[in-house]
């Protein structure tokens, strides 16, 4: 087992976190909660790879919230579908507001 770089999520709790975000864009799942950082302090995090911006709690799967993982393999099955339904979706597709970026179009999503 090897240790974690950064952030706090399993591997299997990040496959569970990641379909969270498919299902967000394909309108399944709706955040309340608004960013506690900016959208510019988004992209530091990201970009400095020593840290991760916070990921909505409503979907944060180190404590808990979100999709709760069940069977790793199902967990991954699951994980594919939702990639295949996001690269099929039709390019007139009203993709939802990001969470940090606001209004993406088809080209920034993926």
């Amino acid at each position: 087992k090897q240790q974690a770089k950064y952030g706090k999520m399993t591997v299997q709790q990040m496959v569970c976190h990641c379909t969270d975000f498919y299902r967000l864009v394909l309108k399944e799942l709706e955040l309340v909660e608004k960013p506690k950082i900016s959208a510019h302090e988004a992209i530091e995090k990201t970009q400095s790879k020593q840290t991760v911006p916070p990921p909505p709690q409503e979907i944060d799967q180190a404590p808990g919230n979100g999709s709760s993982p069940g069977i790793f393999e199902e967990d991954k099955n699951l994980l594919k579908a939702y990639l295949k339904r996001f690269y099929a979706l039709d390019k007139t597709y009203d993709f939802p507001t990001h969470f940090y970026f606001g209004k993406l179009n088809r080209e920034e999503w993926m």
